[in-house]
């Protein structure tokens, strides 16, 4: 039997989100996490499983673990947080996760603002998302349908 790595609690994880599992993925990342054997991928793909499924909460707890560790999140890691947290209407959760890739040096994209703008329409706060859309102007992010 081979050992077991990071590339195999990374399947694991994969396949129980391909399943739709999330539980199952959780407890796998749990056991790499015991096991010492985490890395960016097992956390960028949990916070893809978490936010998938409405745990906006946990996505977001992963970004700050994966901070913790001294991992940097990627850009669709945050964009899965900000969608997440878009769906429950959790717009102040959402907005400053925009700062924090900026402090991080992560570029946004039209994905991102879209995401974020969504969120403060759900909020009906029309005002914060046409400050949105001047930002993206502001970086040159070409707006999007």
């Amino acid at each position: 039997v081979p050992p077991v790595d990071t590339r195999a609690y990374l399947a694991v994880i994969g396949t129980h989100d391909k399943e739709n599992e999330p539980t199952g993925a959780m407890m796998a990342l749990a056991l790499a996490e015991d096991a010492e054997m985490v890395d960016n991928r097992c956390y960028e793909t949990a916070i893809q499983v978490a936010a998938r499924n409405g745990r906006w909460e946990q996505a977001m707890g992963f970004i700050r673990t994966m901070r913790q560790q001294g991992m940097k999140p990627d850009l669709d890691s945050y964009n899965s947080v900000i969608a997440a947290c878009e769906k429950a209407g959790r717009m102040r959760e959402a907005l400053p996760m925009l700062e924090e890739m900026r402090l991080l040096g992560i570029q946004t994209n039209a994905v991102t603002y879209n995401i974020a703008m969504r969120a403060c329409a759900r909020k009906n706060d029309w005002r914060k998302a046409y400050d949105l859309l001047d930002e993206m102007r502001e970086q040159n992010i070409q707006p999007t349908v």
